[in-house]
């Protein structure tokens, strides 16, 4: 008794403790996320706002990552934009805890603290990267795979019917969480026969059956989905180096900024599976769900027909699963439980401060961003350029975090910024569709000068790690101001069409002279 009621305060304060970096801030900068609030501004907003209006419509199609855009449409009608976002911050941050607790509902029948180690993925590399929609389809998508184990009495074809729906929910939410889904119930009904035999082999080929049936609807929504090439890029398919398949095993625990704290984490983790080894067990269906989907993620290429970083998808799973599925034998003395707790709660705390502390920083560049971007008028058309150096004094952050700052100008002024993720659910109007390119970021300080002239008919693609349409060419005619984020870099030698309106410490603000109109 004592020890449940130690169990919920434990919870308590590992769940505060992980919130606390993102409602530290009000604009937590992780990577694609204020590009996906400018997306959900426009949706809300496009009605009331003529100067959106002028750039994008709405055009809403059976898109597979429409997770995020239904919370948070929901979320915006009771609390402003801002902190919606935060509060569906918050259940990324938690989904890996729900998602492991549930897990082991299913497979051991209780849940106990094994779940709280979870929140040490909760701060991964993709939440770093800001992919919202993922984190939370595929904590869906988990609990729906627990709830898949704890049926596995039902009636066959009733049961298949309830998660084919229940799939195709997750489907429309994700597609890769959807494949998640997929690749642990094969796992675990792949165990579950060969804990048989494989025998009697008809109810087992009937149980594959079933759970390859709930899959038929995904597939043929999948089917109709007119994948648009000018989100997703051409489609180029690269397996990734040694580098970045380790970077993809170990983005579970990375998080730029806590680096310290991620190395401790997997040496405790190490030292601890070492003193533990006899003691671990793993249902061996459960155990066969954890192999095939690490099986998986090792062969899953880092460019999968042109969608970036997909290796860095399935390794949380993977995580999620082994977590829900081991527990100890029996004999762990009180001591040695209560000091596993303390340390978990410990690298709980450590991570967050680090977290925290990246966030505070990169906060004071997003302020500063704003800042910038409040001296245009509304319904702008504006051109990023970053200057790619990654030894630049002020960058706090890798680019891949910061590049998405000056969506606040979407935000806050109105304007059209060529990246913004529309991703079938907006669609650029007229001429400015050749000017966008929703899979891409800012242009160089060389693509810059490269674009002076020519068309975006020239070249419409470019291809390198992350593929995106050339959308600068002939920028003086098609933009109204260029933000250039140097982060305290030099930029010489910046054409003669630009007239300086603003600069701080980490970007300068320029209205574009068109031909013909200098001096406006």
């Amino acid at each position: 008794m004592r020890r449940l009621g130690l169990l919920p305060i434990a919870y308590i304060v590992l769940t505060l403790l992980a919130l606390w970096p993102i409602f530290s801030v009000p604009i937590p900068c992780l990577g694609d996320y204020i590009n996906h609030l400018a997306r959900i501004h426009v949706i809300t907003a496009l009605g009331q706002s003529p100067a959106l209006q002028q750039f994008y419509q709405l055009h809403w199609t059976a898109t597979p990552y429409l997770g995020m855009d239904a919370v948070m449409m929901l979320l915006c009608k009771i609390v402003p934009l801002y902190q919606a976002g935060q509060i569906f911050l918050a259940f990324c941050v938690l989904m890996p805890v729900a998602a492991v607790a549930a897990l082991r509902l299913a497979i051991t029948g209780r849940i106990g603290l094994m779940p709280a180690a979870a929140f040490l993925v909760s701060y991964n590399y993709q939440l770093s990267l800001g992919f919202l929609d993922y984190l939370f389809s595929v904590g869906l998508a988990m609990v729906l795979f627990a709830a898949w184990i704890g049926t596995t009495r039902w009636l066959r074809w009733p049961r298949a019917a309830m998660f084919a729906a229940g799939l195709l929910a997750v489907y429309f939410s994700h597609a890769f969480a959807c494949a998640a889904f997929c690749i642990a119930v094969a796992g675990f009904e792949i165990g579950r026969a060969a804990g048989t035999g494989f025998r009697p082999w008809k109810p087992v080929a009937l149980d594959w059956i079933a759970a390859a049936a709930t899959s038929v609807p995904s597939l043929c929504f999948a089917a109709t989905v007119n994948r648009s090439q000018d989100f997703a890029g051409p489609p180029i398919t690269a397996y990734g180096s040694a580098a970045v398949k380790l970077g993809a095993a170990l983005s579970p625990v990375l998080f730029p900024g806590a680096t310290s704290v991620t190395l401790a984490t997997l040496c405790i983790a190490c030292l601890t599976l070492a003193v533990l080894a006899r003691r671990w067990r793993i249902p061996p269906a459960a155990g066969a769900a954890v192999a095939l989907t690490a099986l998986a993620a090792a062969a899953v290429p880092h460019i999968l027909i042109g969608v970036w970083a997909s290796d860095f998808r399935l390794p949380l799973v993977v995580a999620l699963l082994l977590l829900g599925s081991v527990s100890l034998k029996p004999g762990l003395t009180q001591a040695a439980r209560f000091a596993a707790t303390a340390c978990l709660v410990a690298l709980v705390c450590a991570k967050s401060a680090a977290v925290h502390a990246t966030l505070q920083e990169l906060q004071a560049q997003v302020d500063e961003i704003g800042q910038l971007v409040a001296r245009m008028p509304p319904g702008q058309r504006l051109l990023v350029v970053d200057v790619d150096d990654p030894a630049a004094p002020d960058r706090a952050a890798p680019a891949i975090m910061t590049q998405h700052m000056p969506m606040l100008a979407v935000i806050e002024r109105d304007a059209f910024l060529p990246y913004l993720f529309v991703e079938g659910n907006i669609v650029v109007r007229g001429p400015l569709q050749a000017a966008s390119s929703p899979n891409g970021g800012p242009i160089t300080l060389s693509d810059l000068q490269d674009g002076l002239t020519g068309t975006n008919e020239d070249a419409m693609r470019r291809v390198t790690d992350k593929p995106m349409r050339v959308y600068w060419h002939g920028w003086p005619a098609i933009f109204d101001y260029v933000l250039i984020q140097n982060f305290g870099a030099p930029t010489p030698n910046l054409p003669a069409a630009l007239h300086l309106v603003a600069r701080d410490d980490i970007a300068a603000l320029y209205r574009v002279e068109k031909p013909g109109l200098s001096g406006r």
